[in-house]
């Protein structure tokens, strides 16, 4: 797995230098604060657990170019014993991109929970840099994975198109 990180953390920095990375990183800041989930409540806003958010740099794109994966970083209260990642699809609708917890109508929308490290009885959240490597690797390993590069299921996370990073 720790190839398929290096490929990618290389084809995202060449990606950071071109527009579509800028377009979607702002629609992202602007809309994915404001955001309801399924069962119309903002996951953000939940300050009951959520303590801490981040949306990470990586965006996973499909070999369209026309949908993306985004992942929302959650460290969450110190009783609690895990933390969190959702996985946030992003589509390009006319010249904007519009952002949504689910990936598919009829697929929910995914939570990725990540241990956090016990010390001297208390819950530990995990670093945003842990969380970021963590959701990385569970996006690059789902589905059909392909032994060489970093490619994505574009199958598996897109539905029906064929995988590209």
């Amino acid at each position: 797995m720790s190839s398929k990180l290096s490929c990618f953390k290389s084809s995202l920095e060449s990606l950071k230098g071109q527009e579509i990375y800028s377009e979607i990183q702002t629609a992202a800041f602007k809309v994915i604060p404001s955001l309801k989930n399924a069962d119309n409540r903002s996951v953000i806003a939940d300050t009951s657990f959520i303590k801490k958010w981040k949306i990470d740099d990586a965006v996973f794109l499909n070999s369209k170019r026309d949908k993306c994966l985004l992942l929302l970083l959650e460290q969450t209260s110190s009783d609690m014993k895990l933390d969190r990642i959702e996985i946030i699809q992003g589509t390009l609708i006319n010249i904007a991109w519009c952002f949504s917890f689910g990936r598919l109508p009829e697929i929910p929308e995914i939570t990725y929970t990540v241990t956090k490290e016990i010390k001297d009885g208390k819950n530990l959240n995990n670093s945003f840099d842990a969380l970021s490597e963590k959701g990385r690797a569970f996006v690059l390993s789902a589905g059909t994975i392909k032994t060489t590069g970093c490619f994505l299921d574009d199958n598996y996370w897109f539905n029906n198109e064929k995988g590209s990073l």
